[in-house]
């Protein structure tokens, strides 16, 4: 009898011992699917040697491309020094020097960062802090936090409230706090009449009347700059977020950033929030810090916040909150190295990028399968549409298809249900961009082809 391979012999371990995320494992497991052994540049190979465009930046992580060698350096020569050691009495270099370079790229006045590990924890330090700045101030009113529909703010249970998604929230609404929830930009369907390009930002009126009757109570107003990713990519206008900073001006609330996916260049700017020209209280960030290496994440302050903790040692003031990979080293030492890639080659480098993205956006807004094609820097997304210009019906499954048909074509996507959507390392070429583009019509026509 023929050996099983190599290839089969891992999906049947995983089959009887790994729990896949944000799956139903039933239907998971009744197809093979590709194993992943190595990476190089934009691309990804499986264990029978196919070749993966990294079409989606393996979970909006990585930055530069896979084994990128100055990463690949870092890691090893900080490994060589010390892998890990406690911030608890003590810190390290490679922290400390993260800290300060991420203060120099931070919106102006945003110069404290508080370490965690992903971005739900950034997000849920960010909820703690915000509600324990006003009791350290007596105002004990201020207990709710506001969202928007459509929401993601990660998976842990303070982010779990703030999200808006039925699909991964529902189930746990009786054990997470209520929070306060404003419409979402409706920019696909407006319902003023507006396209993207003629936004006058009228929905922020009903942000802030949905807001307004909870003012005096809200500790913070948490929101995905310009792109709200895990809902499809709703990508709206920077005045919606202009008028809410100053609507949190106004009430004396707080404004949370959550830029865990759309910082680090993402957007084309490094923070999202600089499309509006404004500066939050409060920003958040993860994924791409480390390019993709490690996780890391950090929680972004300005001084009078982190003061509002002082007090004396062993009073109920300060900020009693850490875990223990806080301020890891050797993801601090290649988060460091992923910054100066940022601010060396991919900045520099993002004019022409856009402008290859742009197109690639624009030969699918011209398929007669795309709908309400719309993007932002390097990140971008389309509803499929039927032949006659409407969705398809849920039970088609049109995404998975696409995703089927896509791997098949040498492109590594994970649609959100029917919306396609690209985010690829910002080291990507134009030509590699065009190429990936080709692949994916090509897998759209094939799907199509089967309903």
């Amino acid at each position: 009898m023929k050996a099983m391979s190599r290839t089969l012999e891992l999906l049947e371990l995983e089959r009887r011992h790994v729990w896949p995320p944000y799956t139903q494992a039933r239907a998971y497991f009744e197809h093979a699917h590709p194993v992943i052994e190595r990476g190089e540049g934009v691309f990804l190979f499986d264990t029978e040697g196919r070749r993966y465009y990294d079409a989606f930046s393996s979970w909006w992580v990585n930055l530069h491309g896979h084994s990128h060698p100055a990463l690949n350096a870092a890691l090893a020569e900080q490994a060589a020094r010390v892998a890990h050691t406690a911030m608890a009495g003590q810190t390290n270099d490679q922290a400390v020097l993260l800290a300060a370079e991420l203060a120099a790229m931070a919106p102006q006045g945003l110069t404290r960062v508080f370490f965690s590990d992903n971005g739900s924890t950034a997000v849920e330090v960010a909820m703690k802090m915000a509600f324990q700045y006003f009791r350290n101030r007596g105002e004990t009113r201020r207990v709710k936090f506001a969202a928007l529909t459509g929401a993601y703010h990660g998976d842990t249970l303070g982010t779990v409230a703030l999200g808006g998604i039925d699909i991964f929230h529902a189930i746990y609404r009786p054990i997470t706090i209520p929070v306060v929830r404003a419409p979402a930009p409706a920019c696909g369907a407006c319902p003023y009449g507006r396209t993207r390009s003629s936004c006058q930002g009228e929905c922020a009126a009903d942000i802030e009347a949905a807001l307004l009757p909870h003012a005096d109570e809200l500790c913070a107003v948490v929101v995905e700059p310009l792109v709200q990713g895990a809902v499809g990519m709703g990508i709206y206008s920077p005045e919606v977020l202009r008028r809410l900073r100053a609507f949190c001006d106004r009430h004396g609330i707080l404004l949370i950033d959550d830029e865990v996916a759309m910082g680090f260049g993402r957007t084309g700017r490094v923070w999202a929030c600089e499309h509006a020209g404004i500066v939050p209280d409060i920003i958040c960030a993860a994924k791409g810090l480390t390019g993709g290496y490690l996780p890391m994440a950090v929680t972004l302050v300005a001084d009078w916040l982190y003061e509002g903790f002082f007090g004396e040692p062993g009073d109920s003031r300060a900020f009693y909150h850490g875990h223990s990979f806080t301020g890891n080293p050797l993801a601090a030492a290649v988060a460091r190295v992923s910054l100066r890639l940022l601010r060396e080659e991919r900045l520099p480098e993002m004019e022409e990028k856009l402008a290859a993205f742009g197109a690639v956006m624009r030969f699918f807004a011209a398929r007669p399968w795309c709908g309400d094609a719309r993007w932002l820097g390097m990140v971008g997304a389309f509803d499929l549409r039927a032949p006659d210009g409407t969705p398809f019906p849920a039970d088609y499954g049109m995404g998975r298809r696409v995703n089927i048909m896509a791997r098949e074509e040498g492109v590594y996507l994970r649609p959100l249900g029917d919306t396609v959507y690209l985010m690829p390392p910002l080291s990507i070429t134009a030509a590699e961009l065009g190429d990936m583009g080709a692949r994916i019509e090509r897998a759209i026509d094939r799907a199509l082809a089967t309903v």
